[in-house]
């Protein structure tokens, strides 16, 4: 059933299938094993739009504005703050046992992504989580490449301020224009996909 394209998955459903998943492998670090496999051209449209940004801080704002075509179940916020620029990440329904796992995943493959468009600029200084440390505190040191924090304030990527605007070897504006115009043309579609949805459970009810 997972491998068919019109099958999809409701939260509570995905939460299941994902402790299922960390039982059967007895890998807690599981997320973080996802997230490094991961690779930049694994993302779709969004990657297409990344790959093709000016810098760093576009790259961040476009992560903030199309990360629904990815998944829904995150909502990042760019929190472009001179001193201390930083990607967030809440999650968008109760997670459960997921969250941590989804947080690690989709963090790791971002902070690659960075690395990818920006190799050896430590765009990504520190991570920060909720949760509390984990036994495989230092396995996530090792593959964030940075500090990782826990107990904090917010999930967050911690950006370098001084590599934002540096200008990447991969741009293209017209290529970007082309990608965020296929990114928002899949948001729409989504959109109504789900105002669709709405109308069919209100009138069953």
């Amino acid at each position: 059933q997972l491998a068919q394209p019109s099958v999809e998955l409701g939260t509570t459903r995905y939460v299941a299938l994902v402790r299922s998943a960390v039982l059967h492998t007895h890998e807690p670090a599981l997320g973080l094993l996802l997230g490094r496999r991961l690779r930049i051209n694994t993302h779709g449209p969004l990657a297409y739009a990344l790959m093709n940004a000016a810098n760093l801080r576009q790259a961040a704002l476009l992560v903030e504005r199309f990360m629904p075509v990815r998944t829904n179940l995150l909502q990042p916020r760019f929190e472009d703050c001179p001193v201390a620029p930083r990607l967030t990440f809440t999650p968008a329904a109760d997670l459960d046992v997921a969250e941590l796992l989804i947080l690690e995943t989709v963090m790791l493959a971002l902070r690659n992504v960075f690395e990818y468009l920006a190799p050896g600029a430590q765009a990504v200084q520190a991570v920060q989580f909720r949760a509390p440390p984990t036994s495989y505190a230092l396995l996530a040191q090792e593959l964030f490449a940075c500090p990782v924090h826990h107990r904090a304030k917010a999930n967050a990527l911690l950006l370098n301020p001084a590599t934002l605007d540096i200008a990447l070897s991969t741009a293209d504006a017209q290529a970007l224009e082309n990608a965020a115009a296929l990114c928002q043309a899949e948001l729409d579609t989504m959109t109504r996909q789900e105002s669709l949805t709405a109308r069919i459970q209100r009138s069953l009810l």
